[in-house]
């Protein structure tokens, strides 16, 4: 569904929260270093990039 909201948190700025239009809410440690964390965003960087 639609994202309605999203943000960083002021306390940690790797910290990015969006809530969307089915009441879900995700929260996400951009510095998380993990294997899945660099496959997730790896193409969308990599597209940035270029």
């Amino acid at each position: 569904g639609p994202v309605y909201a999203a943000g960083f948190s002021p306390d940690s700025p790797f910290v990015v929260a969006a809530g969307g239009g089915k009441g879900k809410l995700k929260v996400w440690n951009l510095y998380d270093e993990s294997p899945q964390s660099f496959a997730r965003f790896d193409e969308r960087l990599k597209a940035l990039q270029a």
